[in-house]
């Protein structure tokens, strides 16, 4: 997977480029299971520039997401903590850092640091953080989103972005002459924020890739099971959507004890390569 210029509103034009093995003729695709999330090993904070964006702004951004997630990983808690279904050997063994080196410049600069969260008293794990600016200049309207990115010990990746406005255009608008309206830093810890309550849910996919991978769990032979939060409208339309036009099944639990987590259960139709549906 590679990514061309960044799309922002109005223009768009955002550029993804996937490339993916097929399906084997007469074969379907597997259902996935997600329950298992593990601890928090890396948190990265980007702030994503396209056009002609200040980029002191989106510095300003990606300091506050930075501070805010430095914040999260000093406080540790249930964020960070694993699911109760890592193995007892490796449960106090430091994790990897994630970061990477910059390049000096400002746009390119990057700060990595390790930080320990105590749980119980213990140390539990050392979570890496860092930030960046990414800046492409042919976008074709100017823009800035700033995301926090969670990796996590079996694999999953959660996030969550906040939009900037400045010189193009954004949902999070930055004007200063309004009282009520939010500074950079502020949007960037609310990205984190928004990241805090997936983990603190213990979800393994976030709300947006919840909604991405319905479709292929409708198609799978066999149940999806995943954990997530508390399902937004958009999964519900579609799941709705599916069971009509596939004939999937799928039903929705609590977890016990908690409120802002639900168990979703996804019986795809087993759609081979090469038939009909």
């Amino acid at each position: 997977m590679s990514f061309g210029p960044h799309g922002f509103f109005p223009r768009g034009g955002g550029r993804a480029n996937v490339t993916c093995d097929t399906l084997p003729i007469g074969v379907a695709l597997r259902p996935l299971v997600a329950m298992r999330r593990g601890r928090v090993v890396s948190v990265e904070v980007v702030a994503r520039i396209g056009g002609r964006f200040p980029g002191r702004v989106a510095e300003q951004a990606m300091r506050g997401a930075e501070s805010a997630a430095r914040r999260m990983v000093h406080l540790g808690g249930p964020a960070l903590a694993g699911d109760g279904h890592d193995d007892d050997a490796d449960a106090d063994a430091p994790c990897s850092p994630g970061g990477a080196s910059g390049t000096g410049a400002a746009d390119d600069r990057l700060r990595a640091a390790e930080w320990s969260t105590i749980e119980g008293g213990a140390l539990h794990c050392s979570v890496s953080v860092s930030g960046r600016v990414d800046r492409t200049g042919d976008s074709l309207s100017s823009g800035c989103v700033i995301s926090a990115v969670a990796t996590t010990s079996e694999g999953w990746v959660l996030a969550h972005s906040v939009v900037l406005e400045g010189g193009g255009g954004g949902r999070k608008k930055i004007q200063k002459k309004k009282k009520t309206s939010k500074t950079p830093e502020q949007c960037g810890e609310e990205a984190v924020a928004l990241l805090r309550a997936e983990l603190e849910s213990g979800a393994c996919l976030d709300e947006h890739a919840t909604d991405q991978v319905l479709l292929f769990a409708a198609l799978a032979a066999g149940e999806t099971v995943l954990r997530v939060r508390n399902l937004s409208l958009h999964a519900t339309t579609a799941l709705e959507l599916l069971r009509r036009l596939l004939g999937s099944e799928h039903t929705v639990e609590p977890v016990e004890g908690r409120l802002d987590a639900v168990i979703l259960k996804v019986r795809g139709v087993g759609l081979v390569r090469g038939a009909g549906v």
